[in-house]
C-alpha cells in the first residue's frame, strides 16, 4: 500500500520495547513510512531521550510489558515532555486493567496486539500520524488565527482611536459651525432690532409663539428650528424702510410704501439665501405673507402650496401684531366688543387684548390663515400653553449639562442666544455664564423634562 502520499510531513517516531528483536522488527516494518525512527530499550531510557532530544516527536509507540517501567506508566510520564504527541500501546496479552490505565493515564490513541500484521501496523501508524497532522494543522491554524486576531484587534484599536480623534475633530468643527450659525442669527436679529426700534421684541415673540405652535402640531425638530429662526428674522427685509413699512399696517402706508412693503418677503429671502443653513429659513420668510385663499404675496400661493412653517409664521405674526401694535390692538378689541355685544369693561386689559387678538386671527381663518394653525393657536391660548405644562423653570445657576431648552433663550435686551431643543453642554454653560456677566440672560429659563 502507498504511504508517502497519505502523509504531508516527515515525522519523528519513538519506538520503545525491552526486546531488541521487537525493536528491529518495528523499525524494519515502519521504514516504509516517511518517518525518522528513534528507539529506546525501556521507559527510563525513552524518558531521557525525550527530555534531551531536539526533535518534535509526532508518535510514541511503546510495549506495555517491560521490566523497569510498564508502557502505561511510561506513556503517562511522556506527556510531560510531549503532551500533543500521539501514543500507541503495543501489548502481547489481554490485560483489561492495564489497558484501561493506559487510556486514562497515558492518553493513548489506540493499541495493537502482538504479534502484528505488518500491513495492520503500517495502517495503524499511518492513520495515527494523519490524525496528528490534522491536530498539527489545527494548531497552526489556531496560532495563525490568534496572530491575525491580535493584529486585527490592534488595527481595530488603532482605527477606533483614529475614528475617535476624527469624531472629536469633527465635533469641534460642528460646534464651530453651530456657533457660527447662531452667531449669524444673533447678528441678523440684532440688526433688525437696532435698525427698526418699532420691531424690537416682535421677532422674538413671533419666534417663541411659532415654535410653540410647531411643537403643538408635532413637527419635527429640524423644522421647528427653521420656524424659530424664521420667526426671529421674518421682518429682516424691512430693515431700512420707512416707519410705515416697519409697523406693517397697510392702511396707514403711502402707495409707494405699500409697494416696498409687498417686496420685503423677497428682500428677506435674498439676504439669507447665500448664508449656509438659512436657505430654507429664507423660503419660510418669503412665503409668510401668502394667504390661505391665494390672495397673498409675493406669489399668490394658496393652501398646501404654502410651506407649513410659513403658515405658522403668518398666524404667530398676526397674533403678535394684534396684541402689541396699538392701532391694530384697538381694532381687534372693537371687533370683539361688537361680537360680544358688550363693552367688556369687566375683563382685565391684557386678557382682553389677548382675547381680541385671538378673535381677529380666528376671523381670518380660511381666508388669510390656515384653519388648522388657527385651531392650534386657540388650543394653546385656551389651555395657557398646552404642551409646555411640564416645563421646568430654572435660573442660570440651576442649569446643568444635559438639560434641553424648552424655549429659545434670549438676553433681557431680547438678543437671541440659543434655539428651542438645544442640549446644554459644558461648553455652552461656560459661554452662557460669560455672557451673563456682561449682559443678563432672560430668566427663568424653560427646560424640557428629562
Amino acid at each position: 500500500m502507498s504511504t508517502k502520499e497519505n502523509l504531508k510531513y516527515t515525522h519523528h517516531v519513538l519506538l520503545v520495547d525491552d526486546e531488541p528483536s521487537i525493536l528491529k522488527a518495528l523499525t524494519r516494518t515502519l521504514r516504509r513510512l516517511p518517518c525518522t525512527l528513534h528507539t529506546a530499550s525501556g521507559g527510563p531510557e525513552a524518558l531521557c531521550l525525550l527530555e534531551e532530544s531536539r526533535h518534535a516527536f509526532s508518535l510514541i509507540l511503546s510495549d506495555q510489558r517491560m521490566p523497569e517501567m510498564d508502557g502505561a506508566t511510561f506513556l503517562e510520564k511522556s506527556r510531560k515532555f510531549y503532551p500533543y504527541a500521539s501514543r500507541i500501546l503495543l501489548t502481547g496479552y489481554s490485560d483489561l486493567e492495564a489497558l484501561t490505565r493506559a487510556i486514562n493515564l497515558g492518553g493513548i490513541h489506540r493499541f495493537l496486539s502482538k504479534p502484528w500484521e505488518d500491513d495492520t501496523l503500517i495502517q495503524a501508524v499511518t492513520e495515527t500520524l494523519q490524525q496528528y497532522e490534522v491536530i498539527l494543522e489545527n494548531k497552526k491554524l489556531q496560532i495563525m488565527l490568534s496572530r491575525q486576531n491580535q493584529e486585527l484587534e490592534a488595527k481595530i484599536q488603532q482605527r477606533t482611536a483614529d475614528i475617535q480623534k476624527q469624531n472629536e475633530s469633527l465635533s469641534r468643527v460642528n460646534q464651530m459651525l453651530e456657533d457660527s450659525f447662531y452667531s449669524t442669527v444673533r447678528l441678523l436679529a440684532s440688526l433688525v432690532d437696532r435698525s427698526a426700534p418699532e420691531l424690537s421684541g416682535h421677532g422674538r415673540r413671533v419666534s417663541e409663539m411659532a415654535a410653540m405652535l410647531a411643537r403643538h402640531m408635532e413637527l419635527d425638530a429640524e423644522e421647528i428650528l427653521h420656524i424659530e429662526v424664521a420667526g426671529l428674522l421674518h421682518d429682516i427685509g424691512k430693515v431700512g424702510g420707512t416707519p410705515g413699512i416697519l409697523r406693517g399696517n397697510p392702511q396707514q402706508m403711502s402707495k409707494e410704501d405699500f409697494q416696498h412693503y409687498r417686496k420685503h418677503p423677497e428682500e428677506g429671502q435674498s439676504l439669507l439665501q447665500l448664508i449656509p443653513r438659512l436657505d430654507h429659513v429664507g423660503i419660510l420668510i418669503r412665503c409668510h405673507h401668502e394667504r390661505y385663499d391665494g390672495q397673498g404675496f409675493p406669489n399668490g400661493l394658496s393652501e398646501q402650496e404654502i410651506p407649513m412653517g410659513a403658515r405658522i409664521l403668518s398666524v404667530a405674526d398676526a397674533y403678535d401684531r394684534y396684541l402689541h401694535i396699538p392701532e391694530l390692538s384697538a381694532e381687534a378689541v372693537r371687533l370683539l366688543s361688537r361680537q360680544e355685544d358688550s363693552t367688556l369693561d369687566h375683563i382685565n386689559s391684557q386678557t382682553l387684548k389677548r382675547q381680541a387678538a385671538a378673535a381677529k386671527v380666528k376671523q381670518d381663518a380660511f381666508s388669510r390663515h390656515d384653519p388648522d394653525v388657527v385651531k392650534a393657536l386657540l388650543d394653546l391660548l385656551k389651555n395657557q400653553g398646552l404642551g409646555v405644562k411640564r416645563e421646568k423653570s430654572l435660573i442660570l445657576e440651576q442649569m446643568e449639562p444635559g438639560m434641553k431648552l424648552a424655549r429659545p433663550l434670549y438676553t433681557v435686551q431680547g438678543r437671541f442666544l440659543l434655539p428651542y431643543n438645544t442640549i446644554i453642554t459644558k461648553e455652552i454653560m461656560q459661554r452662557l455664564n460669560q455672557i451673563h456677566k456682561n449682559e443678563a440672560i432672560q430668566e427663568p429659563i424653560q427646560i424640557l423634562p428629562a
